[in-house]
């Protein structure tokens, strides 16, 4: 669900909708195929089809490498935890007085909002990786460790 809000936000601003922009007018030109609208929400679509397949502890429906889903999940822990603490970090500074905050007509609810996200569904889809990882690893070949994988 992390992900439905900020794909839905991006898609809306795609499509040429206000909702979290205090200047309607701030990214003008701006369509859904325009860079960083519709991919974007596209990728948050992929976000959440990953996260509810590392949840549900059903069998894959498709015979895929296990190194495929944990390697997305990677990719995306690795994009969104760090972007996520400097954005909730900047927006702290800013708070404090330290930072001077820029958002050139988005809402400063939204900064604070998209950006924690992104911090919690990147951790939320670092964890949920790991229980994957650990439910569908095999048995160790040379000491007998772990578990059969889908019995």
């Amino acid at each position: 669900m992390l992900a439905a809000g900020y794909g839905t936000l991006k898609a809306q601003w795609g499509l040429g909708g206000t909702v979290g922009l205090d200047d309607p007018h701030a990214f003008g030109e701006v369509h859904l195929w325009s860079p960083g609208m519709g991919d974007t929400a596209l990728l948050a679509l992929i976000g959440m089809a990953l996260g509810l397949g590392f949840a549900r502890t059903w069998r894959p429906p498709l015979r895929m490498p296990r190194w495929m889903p944990l390697t997305a999940a990677f990719v995306g822990c690795v994009m969104l935890v760090p972007v996520g603490i400097l954005g909730v970090g900047y927006r702290i500074a800013t708070l404090l007085g330290v930072a001077q905050a820029s958002m050139e007509g988005v809402s400063l609810w939204v900064f604070d909002v998209i950006y924690a996200l992104f911090l919690a569904w990147g951790l939320a889809m670092g964890l949920a990786a790991t229980g994957y990882h650990y439910r569908t690893r095999g048995v160790c070949r040379s000491c007998g460790g772990g578990r059969p994988a889908f019995a």
